[in-house]
């Protein structure tokens, strides 16, 4: 809890989603400076076959996505790729 309000860590919304359309959601606190890649590898989510969006996107930038710092308030949805 200190760490939370020392702002050492980074509250961030994960939500998974399969090909049924049903959805989880993980609340995580992550160390600032964390990247969406490692919060995705932390549930050993893979990159391929998954479509990977964050909100709000602080640039709209293709192919960065795993790349980008998270900060408080992020929200990663994972989505199985459009066949």
């Amino acid at each position: 809890m200190l760490d939370l309000l020392t702002s050492r860590l980074a509250r961030v919304l994960v939500r998974v989603a399969d090909g049924q359309g049903r959805v989880e959601e993980f609340a995580l606190s992550v160390p600032h400076g964390a990247t969406v890649g490692q919060v995705l590898a932390s549930y050993r989510i893979q990159e391929e076959r998954i479509q990977v969006t964050v909100r709000p996107l602080p640039r709209q930038t293709v192919g960065e996505v795993q790349a980008l710092q998270v900060f408080p308030g992020m929200v990663v949805e994972v989505a199985p790729a459009p066949a």
